[in-house]
């Protein structure tokens, strides 16, 4: 949603225009803002309407137009955990790819890969390892104004991090119903569990007989990796024991959700979680984060 369109956001509305084989239907709707910041022209909200059985086009409405919302069904095929990445844009570190795909895959986490551009041979390499159940790639669009000068309205301006945050809510109702957790993060990202053989034991563990845990925020601790740059001196066992830690984290973590509790989420940790809900800190592990790429030859 524009910020800057004349409106105060507070009684902006979202209407919506549904249609299946026989009818449409037209419904204006309520919206929960999620951006928590005034830095942008554009910011993120979310919103919940009740629309026709077996529809086929969901437009949203403005003063001047309509456009259509791409949709998909969600997914009902269980899941321990599901990685909702970030979108990946100009992607050409096929190294991280690799050692992230295969460290969530060991502990029992899927890959949602949100895809706007990468170099084909990565693109290739990720084909394969969806052929084989590691992940899904999902096309994510760019926001795009084609009759307004980029100087009016730039949506690389305007608008936060590629949409990160739509992303990564769109990721959490996707696998809402069958999934165990979730967590949102960035491809350079990793967490590998200390206290447990797979990610549900752990966060099992460290949620315990708490009650009412909407979800568990770890910390991002920097990391020196050793990364090969030719595909024929690559290995993941030398890129493991290279890693080093750089004795300092970033200012915000990341959280692993149950997605019972939560209908959308923002690019950092915030307290979106339905009332009565809260979270807790994870003080025995947090996420490996790639900081600092040392290329060996």
């Amino acid at each position: 949603m524009e910020m800057q369109s004349g409106k105060p956001i507070e009684i902006a509305e979202i209407v919506v225009w549904a249609k299946n084989e026989t009818s449409s239907f037209l419904v204006s709707t309520p919206y929960i803002r999620v951006t928590p910041h005034d830095f942008c022209e554009m910011v993120t909200v979310f919103a919940t309407v009740q629309l026709l059985p077996n529809v086929k086009n969901i437009l949203l409405v403005s003063d001047d137009g309509s456009t259509e919302i791409p949709f998909v069904l969600p997914s009902y095929q269980k899941k321990d955990l599901v990685v909702c990445l970030s979108p990946l844009y100009v992607t050409e570190q096929w190294q991280n790819f690799l050692f992230a795909v295969h460290v969530y895959k060991r502990f029992g986490g899927f890959l949602n890969v949100y895809l706007i551009s990468c170099i084909s041979s990565l693109f290739a390499l990720m084909k394969k390892y969806e052929s084989a159940g590691y992940l899904k790639i999902q096309e994510w669009y760019r926001v795009n104004f084609p009759y307004v000068l980029p100087k009016y309205v730039d949506p690389f301006v305007g608008m936060e991090f590629q949409n990160q945050a739509a992303a990564h809510s769109d990721c959490l109702l996707q696998y809402k119903e069958s999934a165990r957790y979730i967590t949102f993060i960035d491809l350079d990202d990793i967490l590998i569990p200390r206290s447990a053989p797979s990610y549900v034991e752990e966060f099992q563990k460290i949620i315990s007989n708490k009650k009412r845990i909407a979800y568990v925020v770890f910390r991002q601790q920097n990391y020196e990796v050793n990364v090969a740059k030719h595909g024929s001196k690559f290995s993941f066992d030398s890129m493991m024991k290279s890693l080093r830690h750089q004795k300092s984290s970033e200012t915000r973590g990341k959280l692993v959700a149950d997605p019972r509790f939560i209908n959308f989420t923002w690019i950092y940790p915030t307290p979106t979680f339905l009332n009565g809900m809260s979270y807790i800190e994870s003080s025995d592990n947090a996420f490996i984060h790639l900081k600092t790429i040392k290329w060996v030859s």
